[in-house]
């Protein structure tokens, strides 16, 4: 298994990182950074990014850094996630799925601390949703994840029509929040969690010319609102489709 990159965000140094094998994730909590009266965020970035300097990671991390309200650590899955010829996104998933089950295990180790959030995008929030199903499956449902933050879920191979792998839910966690910005594109087509949320009509975003510059939208409009809480206004609707209708 390769190594992770672990990078505290509530630190006097901003640039404080930690390289250390998924076998010992459990030992983060013991780090000199690590506060153990704060709750921590576990961010998992999308497909073809990188945990080290993809521009997800650093733009959560110094709005964390702000607050000063949780421990923050990045998973650098991009050993896995590059791009490689006869390697296509699909193979990523199934690869993803064993990070993801792997991480689960380790955090399930961790007796003395479980205030965890997962934050994910992409493909990253539903590998968040995995931890929180596959932790709870594991624990004999013991160890039940506070909150998952999933930011446009991946859609292809998750949705209704091509499911070959489940989706993230609001089972999967106590409360699960997402935020829908390519909606039936390269996000999730349907809503999956306690709260959804579907900014300038959760499809084509302002100033974006393409689906992915949607799709990354939804870690920009979450970073915004970990600095500024209280920062949009939402209006509650039955469904997305009524919504949508006017309805």
């Amino acid at each position: 298994m390769k190594l992770l990159k672990l990078k505290l965000c509530y630190s006097p140094d901003m640039n404080t990182s930690y390289s250390i094998n998924l076998g010992s994730m459990a030992e983060m909590v013991h780090f000199p950074n690590f506060n153990k009266s704060i709750p921590t965020i576990i961010y998992i970035r999308g497909f073809l990014g990188s945990g080290e300097f993809d521009n997800s990671v650093e733009e959560l991390r110094s709005a964390y850094l702000l607050t000063k309200k949780e421990n923050f650590v990045a998973v650098d899955w991009s050993a896995y996630s590059k791009i490689k010829i006869g390697i296509p996104y699909f193979d990523n998933i199934a690869d993803l799925k064993t990070i993801c089950e792997k991480t689960a295990e380790q955090l399930k180790k961790i007796q003395s601390y479980r205030n965890f959030y997962l934050i994910g995008h992409s493909l990253g929030a539903q590998c968040a949703g995995l931890v929180g199903r596959h932790l709870k499956k594991i624990s004999n449902n013991e160890f039940i994840i506070p909150r998952i933050y999933a930011l446009d879920p991946a859609g292809p191979h998750f949705r209704r029509d091509n499911g070959y792998f489940e989706s993230v839910t609001k089972s999967d966690a106590a409360y699960v929040q997402v935020i829908h910005t390519n909606y039936g594109l390269y996000g999730l087509d349907r809503s999956t969690g306690h709260s959804d949320f579907y900014p300038n009509n959760g499809m084509k975003q302002p100033e974006c010319l393409t689906n992915m510059c949607s799709h990354r939208f939804a870690w920009v409009v979450f970073q915004k609102t970990v600095i500024q809480e209280g920062l949009f206004t939402a209006q509650k609707c039955d469904s997305f489709n009524k919504f949508i209708g006017g309805d």
